[in-house]
Formats: structure tokens, sequence, C-alpha cells
């Protein structure tokens, strides 16, 4: 059997405990929407963020999403 992709990159993080998530969907580097899929509906965007993280990510592809949460600190984190 041959393996397909064996040079794809898997980025694992440390479990973190969100109270909101926010999908945000980007197409050739613009925000096109950005929707909250759970947690507290009272929760804060900081869209400075969201701004910041489209505009760094200089490898993008055409389209892509962007999950952003707040986790039980506060902290806004992708």
């Amino acid at each position: 059997m041959i393996e397909q992709h064996e040079d794809t990159n898997i980025w694992c993080s440390e479990i973190v405990d969100f109270v909101t998530e926010w999908r945000c969907f980007i197409r050739y580097g613009e925000i096109l929407d950005v929707r909250q899929y759970k947690g507290a509906w009272d929760s804060k965007l900081d869209l400075r963020v969201i701004k910041s993280a489209v505009k760094d990510f200089i490898d993008a592809p055409a389209a892509y999403g962007l999950d952003f949460g707040i986790d039980r600190d506060g902290n806004m984190k992708l």
C-alpha cells in the first residue's frame, strides 16, 4: 500500500476549555463571515485579533477557515 500525503504536517495543541467559539470564513485574504457556533451569546469577539491572524497568514490558501475561542480565563485563542 502506498501512503498518500506522507509530508502532511499535523499540528496539535493542549486541550483548551473554551467558553465561546467562532468560525471565521476567509477567501483571498478577506474575512467573509464570522459565526458563533458554541457558547455564551454575550462573549465579546476581538476582531483585531482575527484581522491580524489573517494578515499574518502569509502562505494562506485561497479559501480557509479559522476557529477562535474565549477560554475560561477570558483569553482569545486561535
